[in-house]
C-alpha cells in the first residue's frame, strides 16, 4: 500500500490533542482558515451582546450541552453574563428566571432523576478528587447515566446525556462542581474547563492560561471557544449554518484541503458578508457542512477508487448513503457542491438510505430536485438533472435500487459498536458484492480503525486507511466519553472498500 493510503505510525507517543495524522494540527496550519481577530468582531453579535431581549432557548435537536453556559441560550462568562445553577441537581446553569422556566418542564425529569442518586456509589464518587483517572470516571459517569436514564423512564435525549459526563469538574482531580464543598475556577479566556480552588492554587505554573490547558494549549482554548460560538450561532440563527457556495467553475476544482478549498471559494457564498466568512464559527459551519460533499470528492480523487485524472470528466454520480439519518441529510442542497466543483456532471442521484429515513416531505419514488427545499436560492444549472432519493429501511433489505452507486458512503455508522455489528454485516456483504468504493468516516482514528477492523472480518476488501480526512468538519463538538477537550470532528477519519477480499 502506498505510504499516502494509510497514516504513517510513530515511534514516540503524540499528545491526544495533537495527533501526528491531522491536517489540522498545529495553530499556524488551522489559523490560516479565519482573520486572528475573529473572536473581538464575533463578540460584537447579538447573541454575544448581552443587550435584551434574551435569547431564545435553542431548538433541542440541534441542542449541545456547555457545563459553564446557560442551558437554554448558551451564554455565560464568555459573554459576561451571569448564571445561576439549578438549585436541585446544582450541575444546570441559566443566565435568567424566564430560561429557567422554560426549561424546567423537560429538566424536571432528568434534574429529580439525578438528586434521587445522592446516596449511590457512582454518584458519590464524582464528588472525591479521582486523581486525573479518567478510566474510572468514565466508568461512574456511564453507571450514573444507566441509572438517570432507568429512573426517567424514557430515552434521554443527547444532552442528558452529556449532562452526567461533561458536567462542571475540575480538569486536574476531576472532581465533580456538584460537591457542595466544591468551588470552580474557569479558564479566564475560553470559559470551558476548570479547575477547583485546591488544584488551581497547587498549580506552580506562573501563566493562569497554561494552568488550565496544559497540553492542549491555545489550540484547546481555541476550540472550546469555537465550540461555545458555533452553538451560540445557533441560538441566534434558529439552527446549524449548512450552506454550498453560489456559482459553478468553470473547470473542474479538486481542492486538496480546506484551505485551498477557502482561497478559492471564501467569497463565493452571497448570504454571508465577506467579513462573516473570515470569523472562526462560520468557517466551521460551512467546512461542517460541506465536509460530506468534499469527503466523497476526495475519495472518488483518490488514486485507489478513480483518480484525479477521470473525475474532471464525469457525466454521472451516484451517491448512496448507507445507514442515513438526519445528520447526512442536514441541509440537503450542499450536495449541489459537487455540481459547483464538477462542471461535466449532467447527472447527479444521492439516494439516502437507513431504518430511521423519514418520508417528512411525501417523496415520490423518483425523488426530489436537490434544490427542492429552496430552488430560488439554491441553483441547478440547466441540463444538470440533480435529485435526492430516499429509502426506508436496511440497506441489505432494500430492495430495487434502480441503478448501481457510483460510491457508497456511511458516516460514522459504528461498525464495531456490538449494538450495531450484526446489522452492518450484511450491508457489508452487498455493498462488496456490487464492486464499488465503500467510504467510511468516523470521528476519529481509532473509531475508524477498529470500523476497519471488523470490515475485513466481514470480508471487505480495503484499499485506502485508516487515513485523517483533509475535509473534516472543523466545528468542535465536545464527546462526554473523552476528556472535556479532546474535540471530535465529522467525518475526521476515513477508510475506503472494494468489492471483497
Amino acid at each position: 500500500m502506498n505510504a499516502d493510503h494509510e497514516d504513517a505510525e510513530s515511534s514516540s507517543t503524540p499528545s491526544p490533542h495533537m495527533p501526528i495524522d491531522d491536517y489540522y494540527s498545529k495553530p499556524e496550519d488551522y489559523r490560516r482558515l479565519w482573520a486572528d481577530r475573529w473572536l473581538d468582531v464575533f463578540r460584537a453579535g447579538q447573541w454575544c451582546s448581552g443587550e435584551p431581549p434574551l435569547p431564545p432557548p435553542i431548538d433541542k435537536q440541534f441542542d449541545q450541552y456547555h457545563p459553564y453556559a446557560c442551558f437554554a441560550c448558551k451564554r455565560g462568562p464568555f459573554t459576561n453574563t451571569t448564571l445561576k445553577t439549578c438549585t436541585q441537581c446544582k450541575v444546570v446553569k441559566y443566565c435568567s428566571r424566564e430560561h429557567q422556566k422554560a426549561d424546567w418542564p423537560s429538566h424536571k425529569a432528568w434534574c429529580k432523576a439525578f438528586v434521587s442518586m445522592r446516596n449511590d456509589g457512582d454518584y458519590r464518587a464524582l464528588l472525591k478528587p479521582a486523581n486525573a483517572d479518567m478510566d474510572t470516571w468514565r466508568l461512574h459517569t456511564s453507571r450514573l447515566t444507566a441509572k438517570v436514564n432507568l429512573k426517567v423512564g424514557a430515552r434521554l435525549h443527547t444532552t442528558e446525556v452529556q449532562l452526567v459526563a461533561m458536567q462542571p469538574r475540575c480538569r486536574k482531580c476531576l472532581v465533580a462542581g456538584c460537591s457542595p464543598d466544591v468551588e470552580l475556577v474557569t479558564c479566564p479566556r475560553c470559559h470551558g474547563v476548570a479547575l477547583c480552588k485546591n488544584c488551581y492554587s497547587d498549580c506552580q505554573v506562573c501563566n493562569a492560561h497554561e494552568q488550565f490547558h496544559g497540553d492542549g494549549g491555545v489550540m484547546e482554548c481555541d476550540g472550546h471557544l469555537i465550540s461555545l460560538s458555533c452553538t451560540g450561532m445557533v441560538v441566534e440563527q434558529g439552527s446549524p449554518l449548512c450552506i454550498e457556495s453560489d456559482t459553478d467553475v468553470e473547470e473542474c476544482f479538486l481542492p486538496k484541503d480546506w484551505i485551498e478549498y477557502l482561497e478559492r471559494k471564501r467569497d463565493d457564498f452571497m448570504s454571508l458578508p465577506h467579513p462573516m466568512t473570515l470569523m472562526a464559527p462560520v468557517v466551521a459551519f460551512i467546512t461542517d457542512g460541506l465536509s460530506l460533499p468534499l469527503t466523497i470528492l476526495y475519495a472518488l480523487g483518490h488514486s485507489a477508487v478513480l483518480g484525479r485524472d477521470k473525475v474532471p470528466s464525469m457525466t454521472r454520480l451516484v451517491v448512496h448513503l448507507v445507514g442515513a439519518s438526519a445528520n447526512e441529510e442536514l441541509g440537503i442542497t450542499k450536495f449541489i457542491e459537487l455540481i459547483r466543483l464538477v462542471p461535466s456532471l449532467t447527472y447527479l442521484r444521492i439516494v439516502s438510505i437507513g431504518p430511521d429515513i423519514e418520508d417528512v416531505y411525501g417523496f415520490p419514488s423518483e425523488g426530489r430536485p436537490l434544490n427542492f427545499t429552496n430552488p430560488d436560492m439554491s441553483k441547478i444549472r440547466d441540463g444538470c438533472d440533480a435529485r435526492v432519493l430516499r429509502r426506508t429501511g436496511y440497506y441489505h433489505d432494500v430492495g430495487d435500487l434502480d441503478e448501481p452507486p457510483t460510491l457508497v458512503f456511511a458516516g460514522h455508522p459504528g461498525i464495531d459498536d456490538s449494538n450495531y455489528t450484526e446489522n452492518w454485516r450484511p450491508t457489508v456483504e452487498r455493498v462488496a458484492s456490487q464492486d464499488v468504493p465503500f467510504v467510511i468516516t468516523g470521528y476519529n482514528r481509532n473509531e475508524v480503525l477498529a470500523d476497519r477492523n471488523k470490515l475485513k472480518e466481514f470480508g471487505a476488501n480495503v484499499v485506502v486507511g485508516p487515513t485523517a480526512n483533509p475535509f473534516r468538519g472543523l466545528r468542535p463538538f465536545l464527546d462526554p466519553m473523552r476528556d472535556s477537550s479532546d474535540f471530535i470532528y465529522t467525518n475526521s477519519h476515513l477508510v475506503i472498500t472494494r468489492g471483497s477480499q
